[in-house]
């Protein structure tokens, strides 16, 4: 009898590790895809290129890395975790909303808006997908 209590607890134990593992692997995917975010808007991905390619290369890259954020936590919170991906971009956002709210003159509220919502929305469709595709895939 005491064998049997022994592979419970067992598996709890590694149940409960496999998901701190996981939700540590999420948090570093967060982490590094805000910085990624940001380093989107400030480098330049290419000669020639312009707002709109910027754009779309940065819809795609949220888009993506929610459906991964999506995937992985569609037991939990999926999309929670895909939005949280666009920190970077919602920090800009706010930033350009204060700029656009006190000076006028040097803000741009749709530049702020897009900053703001873009990357949110983005990584919010790509979670819900992905934590459809998972259940669909189970």
């Amino acid at each position: 009898m005491q064998r049997g209590a022994e592979a419970v607890e067992n598996l709890g134990v590694a149940t409960h590790l496999r998901t701190t593992m996981k939700k540590l692997l999420m948090t570093l995917i967060v982490i590094a895809a805000g910085i990624v975010g940001l380093a989107l808007v400030f480098t330049d991905i290419g000669p020639g290129r312009t707002g709109m390619a910027r754009g779309v290369v940065g819809a795609v890259f949220f888009l993506l890395v929610g459906g991964l954020l999506g995937w992985l936590a569609s037991s939990g919170k999926p999309m929670r975790w895909a939005g949280a991906t666009a920190w970077g971009m919602i920090l800009l956002g706010i930033v350009g909303a204060w700029i656009s709210a006190t000076d006028p003159a040097s803000g741009d509220w749709g530049l702020a808006l897009t900053f703001l919502l873009g990357p949110l929305v983005c990584a919010l469709i790509g979670g819900w997908l992905g934590g459809r595709l998972h259940r669909a895939a189970t």
